[in-house]
Formats: C-alpha cells, structure tokens, sequence
C-alpha cells in the first residue's frame, strides 16, 4: 500500500543531483514495477475479499433461506400449537364445567340425601312411637280386657248365684205349696173316714 501512495521520484531533482539518466528510468521503472506489483497484489486481494464475500453473501442467503425456511416451520408449528393450546383450553373449560356440575350434582344429592336420611329417621321416630303406643295400647287392651273379662265372670257368678238362690225360693216355694196340698189331702182324708 505504500508503493501505491509514496510519490513518484523527481526526474528533474534526480538529474540535478547527479544521478544519470539510466539510473533515474531504472528508479521510475522500480517504482513502477512496485506498484504494479503493489496493484496487483491488491487487485489479488480485493479478488479474493470479492470471492470470500461472494461467498459469504451466498452462505448468508442460504442461511437466510433456512432461517426463513425455519421462520416458516416455526411459525406453522406455533399455530398448531396455538390450535391446541386453544383446543386444549377448551378442553380444559369443558372439563372445568362437567366439574363444576359433578360438584353441584353432587352436592344436591348430599342434600337430598341429608333430607332423605333426616326423613327416614323421622319416620323411624314415628314408628317407634307408633310402637311404642301400640304396645301401650295392647297393655290398656289386655288389661281392660281382663278386667272386663273379670268383671263379665263375676257377673256371670253373681248371676249363677242369683238363679241359684232364685231357685232355691222357687223350690221351697213349691215344697212348701206340695206340703199344703199333703196337709190338706190328709185333712181331708181323714174327715172322709170319720
């Protein structure tokens, strides 16, 4: 690069000091050929930054390309997977409502059984009551029973001892009536033999 930006020399201050013509075109010739050579050489290296950079734009491409390439999958599968999130999360809220109304179900049906269980033991209550008196009941029946039963046998013996004693009346009575008709039929008798 300096042989490019160093000056020529003077061919006029060259002559001037001495220097001979052919050793002066030899000096321009040098330097001439230096920065031909100096030229050349960056004419190489500018060929090959062309070449690397050449290169590189079609590495940078290609990887463009697969980057956009990979852009694109990237985005595809990100809308299936927002598609599934999105089914997913409907899923999910279907999922939270059939809890939701598995809790509600099962909630009312804790009540109703609670009413229900609540219920029947009333009913148990009741039926134990009902028992309860009815054993009460069948006592007051079996003891109002026997005393009736008691009182009909007493009755009945009172009545026995009623007609006994009735009959006996109605015996004596009738004796007595057969010893006035003896008494008499003897008197009469009697008066009949006289």
């Amino acid at each position: 690069a300096q042989a490019l930006i160093a000056p020529f020399p003077s061919l006029e201050y060259s002559l001037l000091d001495g220097i001979s013509a052919d050793e002066t075109m030899l000096n321009l010739e040098e330097h001439l050929r230096r920065r031909i050579d100096e030229r050349h050489r960056l004419n190489m290296l500018i060929h090959e930054q062309h070449d690397y950079l050449h290169k590189f734009t079609l590495e940078l491409t290609s990887d463009y390309d697969s980057t956009i390439s990979d852009y694109d999958e990237l985005i595809k599968e990100n809308e299936q997977q927002n598609k599934t999130i999105r089914h997913l999360q409907t899923r999910i809220k279907l999922l939270e409502k059939s809890q939701n109304d598995f809790y509600k179900t099962t909630n009312q049906m804790e009540r109703e059984n609670k009413t229900l269980k609540s219920k029947i033991e009333d009913r148990n209550n009741e039926i134990k009551t009902l028992k309860v008196e009815r054993r009460k009941d069948k006592i007051d029946f079996d003891n109002k029973l026997k005393i009736k039963i008691n009182e009909l046998e007493q009755q009945y013996l009172n009545e026995l001892k009623t007609k006994e004693i009735q009959m006996r009346e109605i015996e004596r009575q009738h004796d007595d009536k057969l010893n006035i008709i003896r008494s008499m039929a003897v008197t009469n008798t009697n008066l009949i033999t006289k």
